[in-house]
């Protein structure tokens, strides 16, 4: 069973094997994300610049020479046309504990990478399981709108950033802090401020509740939002 997971990618090591398009572009994609990528390319495809290239003409049955390139990896994209190729390294680098992520067909893997939407502080990853891509980038665009126009959204996303900062400085013990969060969050006068867009209301309820918890959050708040700003 897939699980949604959010990985900083910095230093790991990513083999990616295949330099055709789909294999450039995640190539470039760890790449950008700061991991240590490997390509694996035949002579005639292209490079990116700046990642390690290894020129080879893997064959299926040769399981050693699979297993070296995988090795000292901690992600495999497969990206190569061959999916008796792909099922071939996908067998042996999973063997191996590594994650896999074939490019081309999801199946023959057990990572995927998903189609990630990034807007106003917040990520997110939608995927199909590989059943349409089109349908994917619908989904997003309709997601992007909504995060772009829905007022209360927005007001409770910028509250949020502000409010955390603040709640985790006077509030040092985990569970305190979830108390006094589920009691704003949950605080009709509070939700009637931000579905509105009132983002002074809303923060000065949440300035009371928390002082009704005995913590003193307002010149927090105050400097937060200057930084803000």
């Amino acid at each position: 069973m897939y699980i949604p997971l959010f990985i900083d990618f910095s230093n790991l090591k990513v083999l990616v094997i295949g330099c055709g398009s789909v294999g450039l572009r995640r190539a470039s994609l760890f790449s950008n994300a700061g991991a240590k990528v490997t390509t694996v390319c035949r002579e005639s495809e292209k490079r990116i610049e700046g990642v390690n290239v290894v020129s080879i003409d893997i064959k299926e049955n040769d399981i050693e020479t699979i297993k070296q390139l995988v090795k000292d990896h901690h992600l495999v994209v497969i990206a190569i046309d061959s999916e008796s190729l792909a099922s071939a390294i996908a067998r042996i680098a999973i063997s191996l504990g590594k994650l896999v992520n074939n490019a081309v067909d999801s199946r023959l893997g057990n990572t995927i990478v998903p189609l990630r939407l990034s807007l106003n502080g917040i990520d997110i990853g939608i995927t199909s399981y590989g059943i349409s891509v089109e349908a994917l980038r619908r989904m997003a665009r309709k997601i992007e709108i909504l995060l772009e126009s829905d007022i209360e959204i927005k007001t409770l996303i910028h509250i949020c950033r502000v409010l955390k900062k603040c709640v985790k400085i006077f509030v040092q013990n985990h569970k305190e802090r979830m108390n006094l969060y589920r009691s704003i969050f949950t605080d009709d006068e509070f939700n009637r401020y931000v579905s509105k867009g009132d983002t002074v209301s809303a923060f000065s309820r949440a300035i009371d509740i928390a002082r009704g918890f005995g913590f003193e959050i307002k010149e927090c708040i105050e400097r937060g939002l200057d930084q803000d700003n």
